[in-house]
């Protein structure tokens, strides 16, 4: 009787365990589905470069398929993207004309800067 006992216990274990292996097994499939469908899906749209998933997804294609070369020329265009940005807010400022003196600067001694830095550009258009 007591064989008996640990034969069922061993059989439900090994049923219990050839079930969780199968579920899992669909599991990953329907992962695998879900995540082509959404490739599919975000096929069409731009890079979302607040998303750190997007960009760690999209490099990690980059290297499957072009190795580091793709890589690089990714890092570059995105620099270049970066740096003209950058240079459209840097002027946006100097179209502004005047900005407010930092926190802890007097008037006067930003009014000199001020005449000075406007001097400097002066002199440079020469």
């Amino acid at each position: 009787m007591i064989n008996n006992v640990g034969h069922r216990a061993r059989s439900n274990a090994i049923a219990q365990h050839k079930l969780k292996m199968q579920l899992l097994a669909q599991q990953k499939v329907d992962l695998r589905k879900e995540e082509s469908e959404e490739e599919k899906q975000n096929a069409g749209k731009a890079l979302d470069m607040t998303s750190e998933t997007d960009v760690d997804g999209e490099m990690h294609k980059l290297m499957k398929t072009g190795g580091r070369g793709a890589v690089k020329k990714q890092v570059d265009a995105l620099r270049e993207d970066i740096l003209a940005d950058a240079g459209n807010i840097t002027q946006y400022a100097k179209k502004a004309g005047f900005l407010p003196p930092p926190p802890g600067m007097s008037k006067s001694t930003a009014h000199k800067k001020l005449a000075a830095h406007k001097a400097a550009l002066k002199r440079m258009a020469i």
